[in-house]
Parts: C-alpha cells; structure tokens; sequence
C-alpha cells in the first residue's frame, strides 16, 4: 500500500525550496521516486550534468575522487588523476547500464549534450538523495 511523504530539503527553507507530496511504499521510495521524477529535471541540476568543468560539475566525482587528489589539484590547481582511472570510475559509476557509461564517455569527449537523455538524468539524480528527507505524513501530529 501507498504512503504520502512530504520530501523536503534539509539545507533549505520550505520558503525557497518546496517541499513535494510523494506517493510510495517507503520513504526510500519516496526520495528515489522524486529525484528521478522532479529532480532529474531540475535545469541547475542538468547544467552541472553536463558541466565539464573539474572542480564544479559531475564529471568533477571522477576526476578529484581521492583527497590526494583534492590535495594536489587545490594546491598545484593540476589534474594528477589518468583518463584512464576517470574511465574506469564513470564506468564503475554506470556499471548497472553500461551504455550510459560508453555514453557519458562520448560525451566528455564530444560535449554533445543529445547524448544525456531523461533517462541517463534520472539514473545519475537517484544517486544524489543528500540533503532531502522523505516524512511519513502520518507521523505527523496533528492538532
């Protein structure tokens, strides 16, 4: 059966953020189906998908994944990691759709952003579930 989960963001104030009624069995649930459904939309988050940019976008978890290599590209401002080792990461990343893997890679290669579909948005927004909570509406005390 259906619960109703009211997703808001821990960080920001329901003023700035609004917070959304998600229908699911859990609130796991809850918080895989709204980053798939609204998040995977949302054009800030699209932009950082396809921002190439080492320090700001996606692309930067498999670049400056290490904190020795956080260390050297904040002192040196220098990249010490091997296309090699990021390949293997966005393919690690990807492992459970490998054609998202080959085409993110064509992607950082190309930059042709027909290559990231809604469904590729929404594989990669279901990992970012930080910053949001999913509140059962019945444990919600009610006067």
């Amino acid at each position: 059966m259906l619960k109703h989960y009211l997703v808001a963001s821990t960080d920001d104030s329901i003023i700035h953020w609004e917070p959304k009624l998600v229908a699911a069995e859990s609130s796991e649930d809850a918080l895989q189906k709204y980053l798939r459904v609204i998040y995977s939309k949302d054009e800030v988050f699209r932009e950082s998908v396809l921002d190439l940019t080492i320090n700001f976008g996606f692309v930067s978890r498999f670049i400056l994944e290490t904190p020795e290599e956080h260390r050297h590209y904040n002192k040196k401002g220098s990249v010490i990691t091997k296309m090699s080792t990021v390949h293997q990461r966005v393919r690690k990343f990807f492992a459970t759709e490998y054609s998202f893997a080959e085409r993110f890679l064509q992607y950082m290669k190309t930059q042709n952003p027909t290559l990231i579909d809604n469904d590729m948005y929404a594989y990669i927004a279901a990992t970012e579930p930080e910053g949001l909570i999913a509140v059962d509406l019945e444990s919600i005390e009610r006067i």
